[in-house]
């Protein structure tokens, strides 16, 4: 692969995303992919994913217990979803890996907005997979970026809303602003890293998917894994309106690759997986998820847990089925949100998963220590009834 990389400062480049389409049952929701979905990363810089590449300084740099912090001037561009000062950190650890963790904090359009709107609601020190004190976290020791998300867009938006008719903008949907600055500043702290891990939880984990085609731009020789935290690119088969709606609103439609022949054909996200897989050697997937989880499923798209499962379920198993090297899905059972942001307990958690949460016998932090080592044992993993019982008891 070609570097295709524009140097402002630095290098950068900016994508965007999201589903659409068609009518059809669960039961036919992958039987319609054509499966045709090959191209090149330079599709995303022609359709304008790079406009931001060195476009923004941070105003502000300050260092506290080993997190540098840079802040950037809320009037120039990157900015939170109500007006908030973006900012994003660093913990550079001296490693030659480097681990980016997009946070999450839901979505925000015209017709729901139900989304965190200012930086510091989640932290880096609060983040279980960013925690260098940690023992049992397999990437304590790499070189550590935090991405707030406070824009409400999934890390996509290029756009701003007057929401109260009063002829002054209140609602800024400028993702694709924050993770370009945000990467401008990676990439100038840690040039050569030997690996990359991309991690993103809930509307990061979403965040993840559009974030790896951007991060190629960065990073074009180096191999990346992506861990997808609940955020798996699950959006409501069959209804159209639901996901353009929303690419539309935040001015992102353009920088879905045109070469993505199934971009979003039943309504979800997957196929921009399987586009990436196919036009990029040097890159894997992870993905995590509850099979009924109650935050995604049920309080934003809602959908029952019998729909949200059958999705779930047919998508990662057409994923698997079309890269079965470098696609794995870890699989749990139950209602719960994200595995990588909290720390693990003893007993499984309910509502919000944490990183002793299992699937196949596995923890959710065992089965990220096998995809970052390169394990032989880094596979798919189900839950099974067993999985909850040792949970509890240990077995």
């Amino acid at each position: 692969m070609q570097p295709l990389l524009r140097t402002c400062g630095s290098t950068i480049a900016s994508v965007l995303l999201l589903t659409s389409v068609s009518n059809i049952s669960y039961a036919e929701s992958t039987d319609i992919y054509s499966g045709a979905n090959y191209g090149n990363i330079s599709e995303f810089i022609n359709q304008g994913g790079t406009k931001y590449v060195g476009a923004f300084d941070p105003v502000n740099e300050s260092t506290d217990s080993g997190i540098t912090s840079y802040k950037f001037d809320p009037n120039d561009g990157p900015i939170c979803l109500s007006g908030g000062q973006f900012e994003m950190s660093i913990r550079d650890q001296g490693s030659d890996n480097l681990v980016i963790h997009l946070g999450g904090g839901g979505v925000c359009w015209s017709e729901k907005c139900m989304a965190i709107e200012e930086v510091g609601t989640l932290t880096q020190e609060g983040t279980a997979i960013l925690n260098p004190s940690l023992d049992y976290n397999p990437v304590k020791d790499w070189n550590h970026v935090f991405v707030p998300y406070c824009d409400g867009s999934l890390f996509l938006g290029d756009a701003e809303f007057d929401t109260d008719d009063d002829g002054i903008v209140d609602r800024f949907q400028y993702g694709l602003k924050n993770i370009s600055a945000t990467l401008d500043v990676v990439i100038e702290n840690f040039p050569a890293p030997k690996r990359i891990l991309l991690t993103g939880s809930s509307g990061g984990g979403y965040g993840t998917i559009f974030t790896s085609l951007l991060l190629r731009i960065y990073y074009p020789n180096t191999p990346i894994d992506v861990v997808n935290d609940a955020g798996v690119g699950i959006s409501q088969p069959g209804d159209a309106d639901f996901a353009n709606a929303m690419v539309e609103e935040w001015n992102a439609a353009d920088l879905v690759p045109k070469s993505c022949n199934d971009c979003f054909v039943n309504g979800h996200m997957t196929p921009v997986i399987d586009w990436m897989l196919n036009s990029d050697d040097n890159i894997r997937y992870g993905l995590m998820t509850a099979n009924k989880d109650f935050i995604i499923g049920t309080v934003y798209l809602e959908l029952s847990s019998a729909k949200f499962k059958a999705a779930v379920t047919s998508e990662l198993e057409w994923l698997q089925e079309r890269h079965p090297e470098r696609f794995h899905y870890f699989l749990n059972n139950g209602i719960a949100h994200t595995f990588l942001m909290n720390e693990k307990t003893s007993s499984p958690a309910i509502l919000l998963g944490n990183m002793g949460n299992k699937a196949g016998g596995i923890t959710a932090v065992e089965w990220v220590e096998s995809m970052v080592t390169d394990s032989s044992d880094w596979d798919t993993a189900v839950s099974t009834p067993f999985d909850w019982f040792t949970s509890i008891w240990k077995f």
